[in-house]
């Protein structure tokens, strides 16, 4: 009886699931089982364990005979427009600028895609889904496509807007098509905009239909290879179906640039020219677009460089009068505070007279707002 529940219970009980698992083309459980083989062979058959982990790290990187060839994106059977977007290969992506503990986050899921090979002969599997958080302008896009190239991976962008069907039905055979498709090869699958698709079921406002949709999604993400990644973004964390949480490694949550960030973009954006800015002049920038997104930046940078070199004045009283400009444009009422912030750590080196010229405004009312500051 003890031999029989060995063998019931041990390596040899993983055979009939992996034959069973590939006959039913399940190939999730296919992957489970064969990782589940990995560890129990280590030490009593540690060549067959170290054969089976190669076999599993050679279809995680979705080579020989793995790799799916000439496969056109699933397109949707009403509007026939092309569910997903793909890149095979992603050139001159940034990486987006973050924080010291996102950036270690980030740097651990990258080191255990590269090492998934050691991984998966220890009998572990890497990370391969990473949900994203944040206001628009934080960077989710921006690391997906940063990601796919340092990875060397193909990326795949599935646009929700088609793929939610008027035909509410269709909706959940578009999201299996476009889960299908991704697992055929090594690719980063990346749905923008996930809230759409991974609501709480417990929303009242929502028909049933959409409930099961969030189901279909659920059990698609259950089957994710291994050799794949799996990508989602939202701004609105807030509604989506606790039961999708536990479905992803890692939920990092990016926060709007701070000061330190702002200016790691700025100083990116202008390139050579940040050599020309001043110190103090980068000092007013970290102070006013502390909290601003990091599109909004770059377009402020993009503005400055343009009015320096078609009007031809010095870079640093360009990037101030933008940056007024900016300001007054988007809300009046800060113009004073800018004035006084600028005067505020330029001292001596911006004058009233010519803070005043930069903003537009009277030099009395420059005054007058620098005094106020003052008293507050």
């Amino acid at each position: 009886m003890a031999k029989k529940d060995k063998v019931e219970h041990g390596w040899m009980g993983d055979i009939p699931r992996l034959i069973e698992a590939g006959l039913s083309e399940d190939k999730k459980n296919i992957e489970l089982t064969a990782m589940s083989l990995v560890r129990r062979l280590r030490k009593e058959f540690p060549d067959v364990s170290r054969d089976v982990a190669t076999v599993l790290s050679g279809y995680s990187r979705g080579s020989g005979a793995f790799r799916s060839v000439g496969i056109a994106p699933p397109a949707d059977r009403d509007s026939h427009a092309n569910l997903l977007q793909v890149e095979d290969r992603v050139q001159g992506a940034l990486k987006p600028v973050f924080s010291e503990g996102i950036e270690k986050i980030v740097g651990r899921f990258v080191e255990e895609r590269i090492r998934a090979d050691e991984l998966l002969e220890a009998g572990v599997f890497p990370a391969n889904k990473l949900l994203l958080t944040g206001a628009p302008g934080t960077g989710k896009t921006m690391l997906a496509t940063w990601l796919a190239q340092e990875l060397g991976m193909k990326l795949a962008v599935f646009d929700l807007a088609t793929s939610i069907s008027s035909l509410l039905g269709n909706t959940g055979l578009n999201i299996k098509r476009i889960f299908n498709f991704a697992k055929q090869d090594s690719i980063i699958l990346f749905l923008d905009e996930f809230d759409a698709i991974a609501k709480r079921r417990d929303d009242s406002t929502d028909v049933g239909e959409l409930k099961r949709i969030v189901n279909v999604l659920l059990k698609e993400m259950e089957s994710w290879p291994a050799r794949s990644i799996l990508i989602a973004a939202t701004n609105h964390p807030e509604m989506l179906d606790a039961a999708i949480y536990r479905r992803f490694d890692s939920c990092i949550a990016l926060p709007l640039p701070g000061k330190e960030q702002a200016v790691n973009i700025v100083q990116r954006a202008f390139g050579d020219y940040s050599e020309s800015i001043s110190s103090e002049i980068m000092d007013v920038l970290a102070e006013v677009l502390n909290g601003r997104n990091a599109s909004e930046i770059v377009l402020y940078a993009n503005n400055s460089i343009k009015h320096h070199l078609i009007s031809g004045d010095p870079l640093n009283d360009s990037l101030l009068e933008t940056l007024l400009e900016k300001t007054r444009l988007e809300d009046s009422k800060k113009i004073g505070d800018l004035c006084r912030i600028t005067k505020k750590i330029m001292g001596r080196k911006m004058p009233v007279r010519k803070l005043a010229e930069l903003s537009g405004l009277s030099a009395t009312s420059v005054q007058y707002h620098i005094k106020k500051g003052a008293a507050k």
